[in-house]
Order: structure tokens, then C-alpha cells, then sequence
């Protein structure tokens, strides 16, 4: 997971997908940022998913799993 208002947040994203060791691993990105100009400077980072904040801990589990389709094995 990544936050994007951390120093290098969504920064890595690029970095983390062109790393042939990095790439096959989901990115998730948590970020307080929902207005949708904000989101529109997500877009392309190739993310399996984008949490705003603030989110629901005890559900935060079951959507991970849905974002990266676990919860259909």
C-alpha cells in the first residue's frame, strides 16, 4: 500500500511497475484526496486500487481482497 500524500507516494508507482522484480506486485493507494481533480492525477498509475479516506478499518480487509479479486477463489 502506498499513501499518496507520504514523500514519494503515488511517485513510486511508475517506478514500481517498470522494476521487472517490483511489477507483477498490486499497488494500493490510500490517499485523502477525493475531489476529482485530485483523481484525475491518478490516473494511468496502474493501481489495482484507490482508497480515500476516511475508510472503514474493519472492512478495509474484504475490499482488498475484492480490489484484487481474492474474493472470488
Amino acid at each position: 500500500m502506498l499513501v499518496s500524500h507520504l514523500p514519494f507516494g503515488y511517485v513510486n508507482c511508475p517506478c514500481a511497475k517498470a522494476n521487472a522484480a517490483t511489477e507483477p506486485i498490486p499497488i494500493i493507494l490510500v490517499t485523502a484526496k477525493v475531489q476529482e481533480s485530485d483523481q484525475e492525477s491518478f490516473a494511468g498509475l496502474q493501481v489495482a486500487a484507490i482508497f480515500a479516506k476516511p475508510f472503514r478499518p474493519l472492512k478495509l480487509p474484504q475490499e482488498i481482497s475484492k480490489a484484487l479479486g481474492w474474493d472470488e477463489m
